[in-house]
This record gives structure tokens, sequence and C-alpha cells, in this order.
């Protein structure tokens, strides 16, 4: 076994070797770095179209909401009609009632 080495040329190996493993670092850190942003965009995107959703659901179910008032308001408005029809025809039963008597 030969123990002696020459460090004039062990020294470029040295600095040749620690550079490559600090690019395979910077590249994996990049890397990770990217992705990470990708994951960010990916979710703030599926974010914004499930807020997109619920503004249209919400929209759909504010005009129906609408309808339904609206339909509402219309039989109110009959079933006072009604009514006042019902106390008519009542007066006129019992009208009728005590003219028969």
């Amino acid at each position: 076994m030969n123990l002696n080495f020459d460090l004039p040329s062990f020294i470029p190996f040295t600095i040749n070797m620690f550079t490559s493993i600090l690019v395979v670092i910077l590249a994996g850190w990049f890397k990770w770095k990217t992705v990470k942003n990708e994951e960010k965009e990916a979710d703030a995107d599926s974010h914004s179209k499930q807020i997109e959703s619920l503004i249209d659901q919400i929209q759909l179910l504010s005009s129906e909401l609408d309808k339904a008032r609206t339909q509402l308001s219309e039989l109110h408005a009959q079933n006072i009609s009604l009514m006042g029809e019902l106390r008519t025809a009542n007066k006129k039963i019992a009208d009728l009632e005590t003219t028969i008597k």
C-alpha cells in the first residue's frame, strides 16, 4: 500500500469533489424550491376555481330565493284577496240566514 500521496494533485481533486457536491446540493435545493412554488400555484388555482364555483352557486341560490320571494308575495296577495271574498261571502250567508228566520 502506498500511503504517500501527492498533495498538489490531491488539492484539485478535493476542490472538484466539493464543487460537485455543492452543485448537486444547490440543484436539489433549486428543484425542491421550484416544485414547492408549482404546488403553491396549483393550490392557488384550485382554491380560485373553488371560490368561483361557490360564488356561482351563491348567485344561483340568490336568484332562486328572489323567485321564491316573488311567488310567496303573490300567494300572500291571493290569500288576502280570498280572505276578503270569504268575509263578504260570510256576511251574505249571515244576511240570508237572518232573512230566512
